[in-house]
């Protein structure tokens, strides 16, 4: 759009969930990758454990060292398994813009003018409790620049 004054809230609501979608599925594909590949290193690194445990006792640091690798290896698959409840929380925000848009859709005025819309916004910006979130909020929503620090969770 080439004047900022024709981008209606309707307009900015749907960049919002674009935006949202896209850095969900971002940051999921990056994650999938990451726990594919330490799974890979547990599996292939278990193997290895065992075999060294079977040969022989002479080992031990190599077999302390493996295991230590084993564990961090397990403990990025469990974080990045975290990971995807956070993204279903996202999801589950941006369903809830959707049935604010919804519910509103039919007043008088609604979505033509942000300004005219603050009690939307505070609405919206209620739902969000993520950093990342806010931070594509603002990027829509520049007028909205305010940010309650006891509102925002960080999980990683």
């Amino acid at each position: 759009m080439s004047n900022s004054e024709n981008i209606t809230m309707s307009d900015k609501l749907f960049d919002l969930c674009e935006k949202q979608l896209l850095s969900i599925t971002d940051e999921a594909a990056a994650s999938i990758v990451k726990v594919t590949e330490r799974t890979s290193q547990i599996v292939s690194g278990s193997a290895e454990l065992s075999e060294l445990i079977s040969d022989s006792k002479r080992n031990r640091q190599k077999e302390a060292n493996l295991c230590a690798k084993l564990e961090s290896s397990a403990n990025d698959v469990i974080v990045n398994m975290q990971f995807f409840d956070e993204l279903s929380q996202r999801i589950e925000h941006i369903q809830e813009i959707v049935n604010l848009i919804k519910i509103e859709s039919g007043r008088e005025g609604f979505l033509s003018d942000p300004r005219d819309s603050e009690d939307l916004f505070k609405n919206i910006k209620n739902i969000f409790s993520i950093r990342s979130e806010f931070e594509v909020m603002r990027n829509i929503f520049p007028e909205y620049d305010e940010i309650e620090n006891s509102n925002v969770a960080e999980i990683f």
